[in-house]
């Protein structure tokens, strides 16, 4: 093999494999589905009430941050956690903040510690089987940001 055809080789290799981790980034991060939980997602179907979520966090004397969760159509139920029966209005919550998820939610308030600067907050409407929900492709959720100065 001649020099200049090992230099073609290698730069037509170098150039697939940089052209596959351009494509593999893009896909993988243009997809919301892969970015929540890592939990499946179920659409609800049509006929259903469709659960509704909105959350608010507010400032307490302790520097500690109170989140509070109102929902219709949606019944927390701990008891019944990890179980495989489906019923779209009942199940529990995930609590993420800045993307990541930091516990389940059993209950319509939740105290948070939260990091200075700014925070995503969000609670996402969860199966007791763990799935995620969704509704015309959209999860299922609420999210608000907070500014936490200092």
């Amino acid at each position: 093999m001649k020099e200049g055809d090992a230099v073609r080789n290698l730069w037509s290799y170098s150039s697939l494999f940089l052209l596959f981790l351009v494509l593999f980034f893009y896909f993988t991060s243009t997809n919301e589905h892969l970015h929540s939980s890592g939990h499946p997602a179920v659409e609800i179907p049509k006929g259903v009430e469709v659960p509704e979520v909105q959350i608010s966090v507010d400032k307490l004397s302790d520097d500690s941050w109170l989140l509070q969760v109102d929902k219709e159509y949606f019944t927390f139920t701990p008891e019944q956690a990890g179980s495989s029966v489906i019923d779209f209005q009942k199940g529990h919550g995930h609590v993420y903040i800045n993307g990541v998820k930091i516990n389940r939610l059993y209950g319509d308030y939740f105290n948070l510690e939260l990091p200075k600067g700014k925070n995503a907050i969000k609670v996402a409407l969860v199966l007791n089987n763990h799935q995620r929900l969704l509704h015309q492709g959209n999860e299922v959720s609420d999210q608000v940001e907070v500014h936490v100065s200092g």
